[in-house]
């Protein structure tokens, strides 16, 4: 119980991570939950690591900058120079994708292989204001 408060501590207030949770079993800490950078999480890693009492460290956490690469691999698969690469924001594990109205055949495909991504936590589609 101990290392579960500190670990609460540790991650308190929640304005970086609001969704960040925490579960600890015997000793091994388990993180799960989004955050916008790799290095606030390898930050939090290294703090919680650090715990007296503390044994493994296990995370189910995703960043945004490395699920934003997973996304833009998955939207460039089949480019064509007829098809450009749709737009797409990765925050907080949330995608919000850029997509033209009536292309609804692609978009299901699309938004499903997006939500198999480890850390996506929803897909919201868009159309954005063209230029």
């Amino acid at each position: 119980m101990a290392i579960l408060r500190s670990v609460r501590d540790l991650i308190s207030p929640p304005a970086v991570a609001p969704d960040l949770r925490v579960d600890v079993t015997r000793g091994e800490v388990i993180l799960h939950g989004n955050f916008p950078t790799a290095r606030l999480r390898r930050s939090l890693m290294r703090r919680v690591r650090r715990l007296a009492g503390s044994r493994p460290v296990h995370t189910d956490l995703a960043d945004d900058e490395d699920l934003q690469r997973q996304v833009m691999g998955i939207l460039g698969d089949g480019l064509t120079p007829d098809r450009p690469r749709p737009r797409a924001c990765v925050v907080l594990g949330n995608v919000f994708l850029d997509w033209p109205a009536g292309q609804s055949d692609e978009l299901e495909r699309l938004a499903g292989a997006l939500r198999s991504i480890p850390g996506i936590r929803d897909v919201t589609v868009m159309e954005w204001a063209r230029h």
